[in-house]
């Protein structure tokens, strides 16, 4: 378990707890793979962050393309308002990954009483009612009711990584993990 900290860079604010970027007081949301991308490479700032490393973390054991990178990468550079051509914030290294080239400064929102408390490479981010509905299934099938459920939604909100924190979350508490 790795404890993540709001990350401050020019005019923003990547908030952990709310798996946002805030601008001043406007709020924007990311998707959770985007906030996860996000994260990385600011944790890193002034790293190259390869690609490879990337899919690892926020696609741990699933089989994707460069593509999905590419696209997280121009949803995030279109909330920073970043040009790829003369980037304040994120530069790509062709062929190879990425780097954060912006200043950082990490920090503990005042709101924020302790650390925020996350599993990486599987992040999740706003989803504690789903993770606690699957619980509560999960107690009825411990108890014998025979139940079926569907994750569902657009690619890349997180399903695959929602349904593997969970099972990471069962084994936990038997004792396996």
């Amino acid at each position: 378990m790795e404890t993540l900290f709001e990350i401050h860079f020019g005019a923003f604010r990547l908030d952990p707890a709310n798996g946002c970027i805030w601008q001043g007081t406007i709020k924007h949301a990311l998707t959770p793979k985007d906030f996860v991308l996000l994260y990385a490479l600011a944790s890193r700032s002034g790293n190259l962050v390869t690609k490879k490393e990337l899919i690892n973390i926020v696609w741990p054991k699933t089989a994707v393309s460069d593509n999905v990178i590419k696209t997280c990468i121009r949803r995030i550079r279109k909330i920073l308002h970043d040009d790829y051509k003369s980037p304040q914030y994120i530069e790509t290294i062709h062929r190879r990954g990425y780097r954060f080239i912006c200043p950082i400064k990490t920090g503990q929102s005042p709101g924020i009483h302790t650390a925020c408390q996350f599993f990486l490479p599987n992040l999740v981010v706003g989803r504690e009612k789903e993770l606690s509905l699957l619980e509560k299934i999960f107690e009825k099938v411990r108890s014998g009711a025979r139940k079926t459920v569907f994750v569902s939604g657009e690619a890349g909100i997180g399903k695959t990584t929602l349904v593997n924190t969970f099972c990471q979350g069962c084994l936990a508490n038997a004792g396996f993990a």
